[in-house]
């Protein structure tokens, strides 16, 4: 296709942005709804954007590819890695198979290698024919997940009763215990999930900051005053073939070490299904590693796999073995985490 321009984000690209991200995945039954409002949140207002991280494609004028390169930290063996992450590799349905995609995805690869970074991340559905394009450009096959899903229903509340001293409360992000609830997850997740690294302020503020279709909720759990636990998740509206509806996506939950097995962290489960209930959600969703603790939690809770995700990896410069990438044994039975937005889009 000629008359291709490659150019890099510009004030105000963000309507046409997310007209082509709307386009290009609704091809899928379910898929993400891109607004303005959400594209600038999710990307230009995210700590450490560089509008030479989004690659553009435009023909006449219209953009018709693109794709998003961001920075994130990656705690691996020890260290705290400045990576990248890929997001949104697409083209306008009706041109694909000319080579844009490609295109896009090696300028953004290059720009990232620019930035002296370890390493670009991408997610990507196994099965889907995407997969292959990344294996071209040097991509390659990291560690495999799955998310799973569960009618918001709640599960008979008899099996997962905390016991009596501990109770339950809704925060905001302003909440005065929203700093106590930061460090406790920071503290607990750095040691329980291979890849975390502890959220920083700026980056919690921006994330946890609610936009027109998504909707932060955090509950924690008390004994007395302290603060034994929690659990973070959001509500957004998603796009479907058969109309959209409201998703519950859970982001994390923490129980102190001495708290655990008291059944705190299924009760806020519970609490997390009868407040989804409440705001409209069809479904409730996480996604996990192989931690077969984690999953047999999930499955009291009613949740099926719904379907498996794969991380993939392009490590700079060729260099595969100046850090350890591939500790399998770990990847298999750990959970592990990759900071999408610290897991959830």
């Amino acid at each position: 296709m000629r008359d291709i321009i490659f150019r890099t984000y510009r004030d105000g690209d963000e309507f046409e942005i997310s007209d082509l991200f709307n386009s290009a995945f609704r091809v899928h039954d379910i898929a993400n709804i891109m607004t303005p409002e959400y594209w600038l949140w999710r990307f230009k207002q995210r700590p450490g954007f560089d509008s030479r991280g989004v690659r553009i494609a435009e023909y006449k004028g219209r953009i018709v590819g693109m794709t998003n390169i961001s920075f994130r930290n990656l705690k691996w063996k020890g260290k705290r890695l400045p990576v990248n992450g890929l997001d949104d590799v697409c083209t306008r349905p009706e041109i694909t198979g000319q080579g844009i995609a490609k295109k896009v995805l090696l300028e953004g690869c290059q720009f990232a290698e620019s930035t002296g970074t370890a390493a670009t991340f991408l997610d990507a559905n196994p099965y889907y024919k995407a997969r292959l394009l990344y294996l071209k450009v040097d991509f390659r096959d990291w560690s495999y997940g799955a998310e799973w899903r569960a009618s918001v229903d709640p599960s008979s509340s008899d099996r997962f009763l905390a016991p009596q001293s501990i109770t339950f409360r809704r925060l905001t992000r302003d909440s005065k215990e929203m700093s106590v609830f930061r460090e406790m997850l920071n503290n607990i997740l750095v040691d329980s999930l291979l890849g975390f690294t502890p959220y920083e302020m700026d980056y919690w503020q921006w994330m946890r900051t609610d936009t027109s279709i998504r909707k932060n909720h955090f509950i924690a759990a008390f004994e007395g005053e302290e603060l034994v636990g929690g659990i973070g998740f959001v509500t957004q509206e998603l796009w479907s073939k058969k109309g959209n509806f409201k998703n519950t996506t859970i982001l994390e939950c923490f129980v102190k070490e001495e708290m655990r097995n008291k059944c705190i962290g299924s009760a806020l489960i519970q609490k997390v299904k009868e407040l989804a209930k409440e705001e409209g959600s069809k479904m409730i969703a996480i996604r996990t590693g192989g931690n077969l603790n984690y999953m047999s939690l999930l499955k009291r809770h009613n949740f099926q796999k719904d379907h498996d995700c794969l991380t993939m990896i392009r490590p700079h410069g060729g260099k595969w073995n100046d850090v350890d990438w591939w500790p399998r044994q770990e990847l298999a039975e750990k959970a592990w985490h990759f900071p999408w937005e610290q897991s959830g889009h």
